[in-house]
């Protein structure tokens, strides 16, 4: 039988999976765009005219640029492909731990917690200071001694979300 503890963890562990992977999608879209601003330079030196002195000068000033962008992909490059790597993998991890966890948990606590999460964001609370971090509001006696006494799943009476 598992506890509601170990539910609470198995729900922080969907809430670090979601922020490593909005990290992750931040991270390749920088590397998107450092790529993207290289051939973008690229394709202009391609196309530029080299027939006046003017022409030359702009088109140098064009290759220092694409030089100055290659540069800036060295240094920070390799900074980005390890900071994806290693999220990468801490993401497999994460993924691997939240479904042996997950396979852990009682069924009807995860219909509960999927039936909440169909209308709330964050369907897990916390109880601080005997009051629901969801709603703030305060707990009805009864509530906060089911709570306290930890066994089964406990509802905030105002909104409804699994306490912990």
């Amino acid at each position: 039988m598992s506890s509601i503890r170990d539910f609470y963890e198995w729900h922080q562990l969907l809430g670090k999976i979601k922020r490593a992977e909005r990290e992750l999608a931040g991270v390749k879209e920088q590397e998107r765009e450092q790529m993207k601003h290289i051939r973008a330079i690229e394709r202009q030196i391609e196309g530029m005219p080299t027939d006046t002195p003017d022409q030359q000068i702009e088109r140098m000033l064009k290759e220092q640029e694409l030089w100055m962008a290659k540069k800036e992909w060295e240094r920070n490059g390799n900074e980005l492909i390890e900071k994806r790597f290693s999220l990468e993998q801490s993401l497999q991890f994460s993924r691997v731990e939240a479904e042996e966890r997950k396979e852990k948990l009682d069924p009807e606590w995860l219909s509960e917690y999927d039936r909440l999460l169909e209308t709330k964001k964050n369907p897990v609370v916390e109880v601080k200071n005997k009051s629901c971090m969801g709603c703030f509001m305060p707990l009805s006696t009864s509530n906060f001694d089911k709570w306290r006494r930890g066994k089964g799943l406990v509802y905030c009476d105002e909104c409804e979300r699994i306490l912990v």
